[in-house]
């Protein structure tokens, strides 16, 4: 009981400092559609959707085969990068990149880039420019929903879309741009006199917080209870008294359970929020088995048989003393057997 306690209050200490570090904001707006220009018709040949950064803004228009961006930054010696994700993450995707060397689309391998050199791929884009002054810098560009090529990342124009965005240290793109990016969920319709206008505000998801907090889980997880949790079965010899080392490890094991099980949580509740796919790369996944197989192992514990016998009845204890020696042998061979199968038991499970 006493063990029982202590884990329900470790427990409690976990879900505390999870509710402290999952306030997390999201990209708020007037709904996915936007909201209505008061009664005034669209004019789709200008920029109608705004969405607000933290140092600047991306605007965009779209019909039914193209979008156009205008994408402005209060840093002018910055490259600046537009794009859209799959799953909300670098990798695979393809944006497009304004930087010392003009406009032009880029390959995103891991967490670098590559130039793109199919000329039909860079001709998706149109009216694209770059321009940097004392007052910022701006990357205008229009793009192809469809490209028509292999491979191609097709922008669903009339669905949604993941959005991903950043502004370089420097206007090298492969000098990469820190903690300024982001990536925000964009429901895409094609624009129409009567159609509606979207007006986001980009608010930096305290996922930080959340990733450092996850990595110190697993530090005492997995380099500090678990280390004492076999330490104590392997050296159980000095700590066999009242089963001193049976508690120690119970206790470790179940403490690293729970924290694995939050750190889980704490991961899949930060990936929902970035708006990205779950398991789509070797950490996600190799995670996903921890957690399976520590849930499995500390399952088949709780449920082991016991190594005790259970108290024999008073008729196969309680021996006359006129009993004949025959009689008392056959007892105890019968108490053999039942302690093989209990041993036997125990080993298979």
């Amino acid at each position: 009981m006493a063990l029982n306690q202590k884990l329900s209050a470790a427990l409690s200490i976990i879900l505390s400092v999870l509710l402290l570090f999952n306030r997390i904001p999201s990209t708020v707006g007037h709904g996915e559609g936007g909201h209505e220009e008061g009664g005034t018709e669209l004019d789709c040949s200008s920029y109608i959707n705004t969405i607000d950064l933290p140092s600047g803004k991306i605007e965009y228009v779209s019909d039914a085969t193209t979008i156009s961006f205008r994408m402005s930054s209060t840093k002018n010696d910055g490259y600046l990068s537009l794009g859209f994700s799959e799953n909300g993450m670098m990798d695979g995707s393809e944006v497009v990149v304004g930087d010392d060397e003009g406009v032009s689309l880029y390959s995103l391998i891991g967490h670098t880039a590559r130039k793109i050199v199919d000329e039909t791929k860079q001709a998706a884009l149109s009216d694209e420019s770059f321009l940097q002054d004392d007052n910022g810098s701006v990357l205008e560009f229009r793009k192809l929903l469809d490209d028509g090529t292999d491979n191609n990342k097709v922008i669903d124009g009339n669905g949604k879309n993941i959005l991903i965005w950043s502004i370089g240290y420097t206007n090298n793109i492969f000098v990469g741009h820190g903690t300024n990016r982001g990536s925000i969920p964009l429901t895409l319709t094609p624009c129409s006199k009567g159609g509606k206008a979207t007006e986001l505000t980009y608010e930096e998801k305290n996922t930080k917080n959340l990733f450092l907090v996850h990595g110190i889980f697993a530090i005492v997880a997995f380099a500090v209870c678990m280390p004492i949790a076999i330490a104590a079965v392997t050296a159980r010899s000095l700590f066999m008294k009242d089963g001193l080392w049976f508690k120690i490890h119970s206790f470790t094991m179940g403490l690293a359970s729970a924290i694995t099980i939050a750190l889980f949580t704490m991961s899949v509740y930060s990936v929902n929020q970035k708006g990205s796919s779950h398991f789509h790369n070797a950490h996600g996944i190799i995670g996903l088995i921890i957690t399976l197989a520590l849930t499995i192992h500390v399952v088949f514990a709780v449920m082991r048989p016991s190594s005790h016998l259970s108290p024999k009845s008073a008729h196969d204890t309680d021996y006359d003393t006129t009993e004949e020696a025959g009689t008392i042998e056959k007892d105890e061979n019968l108490e053999d057997e039942e302690k093989v199968e209990k041993t036997l038991l125990r080993i298979v499970w």
